[in-house]
């Protein structure tokens, strides 16, 4: 989606997008910002954000930033690895296009904390097909 309504609102569809508390900052062309406000159902026993938080906002960030109007983008394949714990009160995923074919993509993801501290990077590669 290359433009920034269009993209919430065709998220708005995405219950569990929704409930993780995922929202949308910045779309443009092969490119998202994506950022979700920590509550306490965000983290861990250990009082840790949840990895899965931070897969799940990666994996948002890059759905937002594959898909267009004109073709949908289903995840082949990703990768997480996990770098520092996150500190403040929001986590930020920045999605970016490497590659494209015909057929299939591949996205780096990196995201940050509230201080601008790296704490994962995601590789995605997505499965193109046009929309019907």
């Amino acid at each position: 989606m290359e433009n920034l309504e269009l993209a919430r609102e065709f998220f708005k569809g995405d219950r569990f997008q929704q409930r993780a508390g995922v929202e949308i900052e910045e779309v443009s062309n092969s490119h998202s910002v994506c950022v979700i406000r920590l509550t306490p159902d965000h983290f861990n026993a250990d009082g840790v954000v949840q990895g899965g938080v931070i897969y799940t906002l990666a994996d948002s960030a890059f759905a937002i930033a594959a898909n267009t109007k004109d073709f949908l983008s289903l995840t082949l394949s990703a990768s997480i690895q996990y770098i520092s714990k996150a500190k403040g009160e929001l986590i930020r995923a920045k999605a970016n296009l490497v590659s494209k074919s015909k057929r299939v993509s591949f996205f780096k993801v990196d995201i940050f904390d509230e201080n601008d501290a790296l704490i994962a990077t995601a590789n995605m590669t997505g499965y193109i097909k046009p929309r019907v």
